[in-house]
């Protein structure tokens, strides 16, 4: 056998090697479509990748969601110092944009939202409103909002009542006030029923002190109350209706004909002059005084409700309005209105009392009964829909006026060390996300079903040449390997 012939059968193995896994190769891809000749398919068409594609695609998608991009994995790489990092620096970024920027967050808002702008802000305004209407609304709440209003209250009434400034309180505007006159005439309204139904003696109500404060008062001040009682007396009205009630008595002991005799204007003008002489006199004013104190003494052992049977009390409220006018009226002129004060302001400055002493001494229960009366306020203010309306034209007014403040203002007041906080709460809670909603972030993103969807976008022809990108030197070997391998093999026959 020479060369030649020890040779073809190599070489013709070598080459059916190598064209075989060419060949191979190229059906993998190739033809991308079916053919068919006189109606008839040729085998091996389509290509197998062509052909199995729809599987190929699932599963390398499944292949990869569950080897490389699974959840342990994407968690990872989403947590990765790397990535926290740039979220530092994107979140520094953001700031250091907002605080140059000049625009208002309304203009922002249009661009960001357009046309949706402001259905989004009816709306932010709709719910913040019903939150702070659903809190205001809670028992709880509203037992919070008493005692806060509460509290300053019960500071001013354990003030020392030195302390209270009865000279920026007691003013002809505030006595002739509609709101002074209306309390007033319902407290009035109110005494004067508790008074017609109170089966105890005054002295059981007014403590001793007190009694003794107003004697003292009586005795110290009692040549400026007479001055103040002559005054009051010589107003015509006054005079009228004590001459009327003079008569009235006359008549009434020594029957109709006495009153040919009596002269009203010199009885009265009479009795002015004897009191004006006895405020004047020691010896009589301490008599005075003596019988003053008695008829004191008198009035509080008898029970409160025989003094109101034998007084008449005013049966209407025009009459109580009337009475408390000519009152006003009469405190209300200034050379009055500064002796008053004069008066109280120095009977307090020798009282080592509180508001709330004077106010308990009359009405006991005062404290519980202003935080039942501010708590049944806040409760009826709740039931109306004006309160909603309130709340709510409030929260308009603000937001519209947060709005056309420029955003560089807002981040301003911000500083520099809530600003590093607001970053690292923003990383803080995006890994707290990232790790705790792991399962529902790879739901979501579900990278399988991303996988298959792409490969079955790409066309034949660019999947082809990914793959022979990645293994095209892996490919060619097999080829050659396969060339190879049949040379190898063609020597067989030539050995045998």
């Amino acid at each position: 056998m020479n060369i030649s012939e020890f040779l073809i059968s190599p070489i013709a193995g070598s080459v059916i090697g190598y064209f075989t896994n060419w060949l191979a190769i190229k059906m993998l891809f190739r033809p991308h479509e079916e053919k068919r000749i006189f109606g008839m398919k040729v085998p091996f068409t389509p290509g197998l990748i062509p052909k199995e594609k729809n599987r190929i695609a699932k599963k390398v998608g499944e292949t990869v969601g569950k080897h490389l991009l699974s959840e342990e994995a994407l968690v990872k790489a989403l947590v990765d110092e790397k990535v926290l990092e740039s979220l530092r620096s994107i979140t520094a970024n953001a700031f250091y944009s907002l605080r140059n920027n000049e625009e208002s967050l309304d203009t922002i808002l249009t661009e960001i939202l357009g046309d949706h702008k402001n259905s989004t802000i009816d709306s932010i305004e709709n719910t913040l409103s019903q939150f702070i209407f659903s809190k205001i609304s809670d028992q709880q709440v509203l037992d919070e909002i008493t005692s806060l209003i509460m509290h300053p209250i019960k500071s001013i009434l354990t003030r020392k009542v030195e302390d209270i400034p009865v000279e920026n309180i007691i003013q002809s505007d505030f006595l002739q006030g509609d709101t002074f006159r209306q309390w007033i005439i319902g407290e009035i309204i109110e005494l004067k029923d508790r008074i017609q139904n109170e089966e105890r003696t005054m002295s059981e109500i007014i403590p001793d002190s007190w009694m003794i404060y107003v004697k003292e008062v009586i005795r110290d001040y009692f040549p400026g109350l007479v001055t103040l009682l002559i005054d009051y007396m010589n107003k015509p009205f006054i005079q009228q209706k004590l001459k009327q009630i003079l008569l009235e008595l006359i008549q009434a002991n020594l029957g109709k004909l006495a009153l040919m005799f009596v002269d009203a204007d010199k009885i009265y003008d009479k009795t002015l002059r004897y009191i004006e002489e006895s405020a004047q006199n020691e010896e009589k004013r301490e008599e005075i005084l003596k019988q003053i104190n008695s008829f004191i003494d008198y009035v509080v052992e008898k029970p409160v409700k025989e003094w109101a049977d034998k007084i008449q009390l005013a049966h209407h409220t025009s009459e109580i309005e009337d009475i408390l006018n000519k009152v006003i009226l009469y405190f209300t002129k200034e050379e009055t209105l500064e002796k008053l004060k004069a008066m109280i302001k120095e009977y307090m400055s020798k009282q080592d009392l509180t508001v709330l002493t004077l106010i308990t001494a009359i009405k006991p229960n005062i404290v519980q009964d202003m935080h039942q009366w501010i708590r049944e306020y806040l409760e009826n203010l709740i039931q109306k829909n004006e309160i909603f309306k309130k709340i709510n034209l409030f929260i308009s007014k603000e937001i519209k006026r947060s709005l056309e403040v420029p955003v560089s203002r807002w981040v301003k007041r911000i500083g520099k060390s809530l600003e590093e906080k607001i970053q690292d709460a923003v990383i803080k809670y995006y890994k707290l996300i990232i790790t705790s909603k792991s399962s529902e972030i790879a739901a979501l993103l579900d990278i399988p079903h991303i996988v298959e969807e792409r490969i079955m976008d790409f066309e034949t022809d660019y999947t082809e040449q990914i793959i022979l990108s990645v293994v095209d030197r892996e490919l060619k070997a097999i080829t050659w390997l396969g060339g190879l391998l049949g040379f190898i093999i063609g020597f067989f026959p030539v050995l045998f």
